[in-house]
């Protein structure tokens, strides 16, 4: 007859090693749940099709007791719920997006594809910071994580048009006869593209709270009318600081003194 002495403390030391398991288990798994939460996640593929950054379609998954999730397919903003259970399992539901029509078709197309994967998709992972969304074991989605922007900072992107300039001595348009330069802010990447007045240019973009500072402009090498351009771009690089006001003005400053104006497109 076996000692129930050593069967008791034998049970003992099975519990206490499967609770130690457990343990690390909902350590491990409230550790890649935090993962989800810390970054805005930008879908890079989507059913075996690369999308392109352009596209800035992406989710954002909120840790409230609401669970929401809130996003842009590529042409619309959208927003729903999801749920997690089990190490990986999670459920997307009740998805809506706005009815804005989408000049491009193929962001008509990656809007639809990505609704479908998100209603999809039941199993997730994160591996070297980015995220894979699966069907049971097929792979429909990869996403790529990215440091979620504040609200400020949101309302910088997007398309600005210049219409003020100070300690200019020659009329505006005079500086600038065929066109106002435009400042197109993607803060995904982070860049900042536009037009100098003649040239096309690009140029890396730091900002930090109300704080700003751009690259060397890289622009095409077009002569143009009116001096305004080679002005403009030495005037972005003395900006240190900006401010939006009314979400369709932007300004820009040298310290305390607003040298560029621009209103939202």
């Amino acid at each position: 007859m076996q000692n129930p002495i050593i069967l008791i403390a034998f049970s003992g030391l099975l519990l206490s090693a499967t609770e130690c398991n457990n343990s690390k288990k909902n350590s491990a798994d409230t550790a890649e749940i935090e993962k989800l939460y810390q970054s805005q996640w930008l879908f890079t593929e989507v059913n075996g099709t690369i999308v392109p950054l352009t596209a800035r379609a992406h989710i954002l998954f909120s840790d409230d007791s609401d669970r929401r999730v809130n996003g842009n397919t590529g042409c619309n903003t959208m927003s729903g719920n999801f749920q997690l259970s089990g190490a990986n399992r999670i459920k997307f539901s009740s998805l809506a997006v706005t009815k804005m029509t989408c000049d491009d078709n193929s962001l008509n197309n990656l809007e639809h594809n990505i609704l479908n994967v998100l209603s999809s998709t039941n199993t997730w992972k994160i591996s070297a910071g980015e995220l894979f969304l699966y069907k049971s074991k097929d792979q429909i989605a990869k996403l790529r994580g990215v440091k979620p922007l504040s609200n400020s900072v949101k309302n910088i992107n997007g398309i600005w048009e210049l219409n003020y300039v100070a300690e200019i001595k020659d009329p505006f348009d005079r500086l600038f006869p065929s066109k106002k330069p435009t400042l197109i802010f993607n803060l995904l990447k982070p860049e900042v593209t536009g037009n100098g007045g003649c040239n096309g240019f690009s140029s890396q973009v730091k900002i930090d709270g109300n704080k700003i500072n751009f690259g060397d402009p890289l622009s095409t090498m077009m002569a143009c009318e009116g001096g305004g351009e080679p002005f403009f771009f030495s005037s972005l690089k003395k900006i240190t600081a900006y401010k939006i006001t009314n979400d369709n003005t932007l300004s820009l400053f040298m310290g305390n003194v607003e040298l560029l104006r621009f209103t939202k497109k």
